[in-house]
């Protein structure tokens, strides 16, 4: 079944029909899809039957059975290519969360799932079901500004973003999406005008198009469905118990690791990978951007020595202060 969206830079082409009439969508290239599978399966078997499991893939992909079961496939086509800036970190198909309810309009609602994320216990089916309150779009406060607001200072955004409500910038790793409301306030003549205006103003790319347009009209959901899993945060999983993690920036779950809050992950990762697709190890993508970015540095071991103190005391203050930042935004989420 092919979609009846028409002139755009995306289509999509399912090898199944909609079920139900929510559906939650897991979208990338070839690895994004073959490590985001895995999440797929969480949801699957732990919320499955309530609403569709949707997975888009922007290259050619063979998917085992077993993984495919009970999940939509589909493939995403790229047409044009030239209204959005990519890099060798974010890859085009990030653009198609975008265009989701156009592309996929048969749904009621979409909530959109990085596929760097992990179901950490159920929740997404009492999301889709939840009131929006009127909202188009509800997303999580992006964790960046969480402990500039414990500190009471703004956090410096990107200058080149153009932003109605920049305290209230959003991650878009989770979106919640009602899509007659979303079609209704971004049609998609404005889509296209807008990223062919503000390509200079789109650092972050699809999160920075998104928060043009939604960052001062959204509904602020609880940070447990967008815990980031980051050095700051990790210590905080048992203590807060949350709904969706998330591997943000070069923290990925498939990179090898020895920190001993994410080594469990990278195994649960690494064996997945290799039992279905016969991957055995990823090249850091991000690690060796970051490295290109860096002037090398020449450390005498005392250097080297202090060095590793200095993050050690910086690491931890950041975690007392994410802790904090944390436990304001769950009060807030309480609140609501």
């Amino acid at each position: 079944m092919q979609t009846d969206a028409e002139d755009m830079p995306f289509r999509v082409t399912c090898e199944t029909n909609a079920i139900s009439r929510d559906a939650v969508v897991i979208l990338g290239d070839k690895f994004y899809v073959q490590a985001g599978l895995l999440l797929a399966r969480q949801l699957f078997e732990k919320e499955g039957g309530s609403f569709d499991i949707v997975v888009l893939c922007s290259e050619d992909i063979e998917i085992p059975d077993e993984l495919s079961k009970g999940l939509r496939i589909g493939r995403i086509v790229i047409c044009d290519r030239s209204l959005m800036p990519v890099n060798e970190v974010i890859n085009i198909a990030a653009y198609v969360r975008i265009f989701l309810p156009y592309l996929l309009p048969e749904y009621r609602r979409i909530c959109y799932m990085d596929a760097d994320m992990y179901l950490h216990r159920p929740g997404i089916a009492a999301l889709l079901e939840g009131s929006m309150q009127g909202f188009a779009l509800a997303a999580v406060h992006d964790c960046w500004n969480w402990i500039a607001e414990v500190k009471g200072k703004p956090y410096q955004l990107d200058p080149a973003e153009k932003l109605d409500a920049p305290e209230h910038y959003f991650n878009s790793g989770l979106l919640l999406i009602d899509c007659e409301r979303y079609k209704a306030e971004l049609p998609v003549d404005g889509i296209f005008s807008s990223l062919r205006e503000n390509a200079d103003h789109m650092p972050h790319h699809d999160q920075s198009f998104l928060n043009t347009h939604f960052s001062h009209r959204y509904l602020p959901l609880s940070p447990l469905y967008n815990f980031p899993m980051l050095d700051a945060y990790t210590p905080l999983v048992a203590k807060t118990d949350p709904i969706v993690l998330h591997f943000l920036g070069g923290q990925k779950p498939w990179y090898p690791t020895e920190d001993p809050w994410m080594k469990s992950y990278w195994l649960e990762y690494s064996e997945f990978l290799a039992r279905h697709f016969g991957i055995s190890g990823r090249e850091n993508v991000h690690q060796a951007v970051y490295s290109r970015k860096s002037k090398p540095r020449n450390y005498t071991k005392l250097r080297r020595w202090l060095s590793q103190v200095n993050r050690s005391r910086k690491l931890k203050r950041a975690r007392a202060f994410a802790e904090s930042a944390l436990a304001a935004q769950l009060e807030k989420a309480g609140r609501r």
